[in-house]
């Protein structure tokens, strides 16, 4: 397994481990631990970042064509999305349930159009 594969390996396990530690936060209610809320926000900044670099270094390596330029604006699009409707989760305690609704929704988003942009990226190979 080279480099490469294995921060996608690393970021797949961020996936499972952001999933994790919101399902533990959601079984918690609110108030939220402030420990796993900070892990949870760790393990999420760790794995975009990880996923930042990958990309980007792939992409030094052999430019990325349109469609994986499309699939990955999309994975970031929802990857804010579900960023922001988190912050607002943790930041206000009477929240419409739209927001929480879509907080459950926009995770598995993310995942489905990250997973689909690594396909589309390790196609071209």
């Amino acid at each position: 397994m080279g480099i490469t594969q294995l921060k996608i390996a690393v970021t797949g396990l961020g996936f499972v481990l952001i999933f994790l530690s919101g399902y533990w936060l959601n079984r918690m209610g609110q108030p939220f631990s402030l420990v796993v809320l900070a892990i949870h926000k760790l393990i999420a900044v760790a794995t975009i970042a990880t996923l930042v670099v990958t990309v980007l270094r792939i992409n030094k390596i052999a430019p990325l064509g349109q469609a994986e330029w499309i699939a990955c604006i999309a994975a970031t699009v929802f990857f804010v999305a579900t960023i922001a409707s988190g912050g607002w989760l943790g930041a206000v305690k009477n929240m419409p349930a739209v927001v929480r609704m879509l907080h459950r929704i926009l995770p598995f988003l993310t995942a489905l159009s990250t997973a689909a942009f690594l396909y589309l990226l390790f196609r071209r190979r």
